[in-house]
């Protein structure tokens, strides 16, 4: 079970906030922190099947050129059942992102 690839497919929606501190007129650093409810459709070894929750922090920085805006964010991710379901490790990620966003 711990070495066999697996796809699992999470649904969620989180609610959260975003706290910018603008370093220069196009240059801003952010931090950014969400909570809510998910669903997944198999179980780990390490969470149970269905209705989880996820947590989300993460540090990101930003770049505007006009229209143009390029972003670049760490962030760790927690999910896990509060108990409801066994069993309820949970898991820990860690992710890097990069975006580029065109504001219309």
């Amino acid at each position: 079970m711990y070495t066999q690839k697996r796809t699992i497919k999470e649904y969620g929606l989180n609610l959260g906030f975003i706290a910018r501190y603008h370093i220069f007129k196009t240059f801003s650093g952010y931090a950014i922190g969400s909570i809510g409810p998910m669903i997944s459709n198999k179980s780990t070894e390490r969470l149970a099947k269905g209705y989880a929750f996820s947590d989300i922090f993460g540090l990101g920085l930003s770049y505007n050129m006009g229209k143009v805006q390029f972003d670049f964010r760490y962030s760790v991710r927690h999910t896990s059942n509060l108990q409801f379901k066994k069993p309820n490790n949970g898991h820990n990620t860690t992710n890097i992102e990069f975006l580029v966003l065109y504001k219309l």
